[in-house]
């Protein structure tokens, strides 16, 4: 940290000099003009009135041919979601066709696209401007995907519908790539503190829509894992018998629910809401209770397992859901300052 020492300019003005390092970063003279910010605690903030808030950084990322998949793709991520707009890919001698395989999937994951291409080298670019990117509209877009794939999953879970489980599995993608796209916009937001205003969101509200985007991805994942657990019953040729059927469906129901109410209570910064939601939670106790009662009577390890396993997913969903309705009572609370 630099320091500075205020001095007296007339009777009663107090001047600071400005880093020249600083200026020349960002091609000040005299006579442009920059803009100050009093922050809530109190610090001053100092940036010009013309800079470009997103600035068009790029980032070169070295592979070879032996190279495992999960850490190339690993290393791309973390330069996207830290604000890398074009990211370049080069090999030491060729980019194997796995290898161009997996940049153009990233690519499309990330809303990126590959600008150039050559034996060894891949460009890849993002053309969307943050700025353009409401947090609120793309969690809600992000919410409705997993809320479907919720939906779908009683009737595949009902019907032991093999095809609806394998598309509620596909769906995860949309989730994932909404995941990546609003972490990297949260990030960006957190970096450069001038735009708070430009995006009409303060930093604690920022906090709120990551713990809100974290946990809608891990309900996704928790509702592909007992898509999965369904595909695997149907592979088997078992059925559940009736009454713990009728349990697992009600216990997925009232789930739903719940993490449909919690979404919109912190949409709509409903704090009254949020607080029914979560003294509701304890319904799920009789649910499990009754559940344990009836897996007493199954001598199938098979179900006994995959209702287990249903039960431990559906309850990780509650407990993320219950995160995102505490954070609708933390984001109410910003507002009453």
């Amino acid at each position: 940290m630099e320091k500075r020492k205020l001095i007296r300019l007339g009777r009663s003005t107090l001047v600071i000099s400005l880093p020249s390092g600083w200026v020349k970063t960002n091609g000040l003279g005299v006579g442009d003009i920059v803009n100050l910010e009093v922050q809530n605690d109190g610090a001053l903030l100092l940036y010009p009135s013309e800079t470009k808030i997103f600035r068009d950084s790029e980032i070169t990322v070295y592979v070879d041919q032996f190279e495992k998949d999960s850490e190339i793709a690993r290393e791309i991520l973390s330069y996207y979601l830290n604000g890398y707009n074009t990211i370049k890919v080069v090999a030491s001698k060729v980019l194997t066709v796995r290898q161009q395989r997996l940049v153009r999937q990233l690519a499309q994951k990330l809303y990126m696209n590959i600008i150039s291409a050559t034996s060894n080298e891949m460009v890849m670019q993002s053309l969307l401007d943050l700025s353009k990117i409401p947090l609120d509209t793309s969690l809600t877009r992000m919410h409705t995907i997993a809320y479907s794939m919720f939906s779908d999953l009683v009737k595949a879970l009902e019907n032991y519908d093999h095809d609806l489980a394998v598309a509620i599995i596909s769906l995860d993608d949309e989730v994932d790539n909404f995941s990546y796209l609003l972490l990297r916009l949260i990030r960006t937001m957190l970096t450069y503190s001038r735009i708070y205003e430009q995006f009409k969101i303060s930093r604690n509200s920022c906090l709120d829509g990551l713990i809100v985007v974290q946990n809608i991805e891990y309900i996704a994942d928790n509702i592909v894992n007992v898509a999965q657990i369904i595909l695997g019953i149907i592979e088997e040729k078992k059925k559940f018998p009736k009454e713990l059927l009728e349990l697992l469906k009600k216990l997925c129901e009232e789930s739903i629910r719940y993490y449909d109410e919690a979404f919109k209570a912190y949409i709509t910064v409903d704090s009254e809401l949020s607080n029914k939601i979560l003294e509701r939670r304890t319904i799920f106790n009789e649910i499990n209770s009754r559940i344990l009662e009836s897996l007493i009577k199954q001598q199938d390890p098979v179900i006994v397992c995959a209702t287990c396993t249903i039960n431990s997913n559906i309850q990780a969903i509650i407990a993320s859901s219950s995160r995102i309705a505490e954070a609708a009572i933390n984001r109410y609370a910003i507002t009453k300052k």
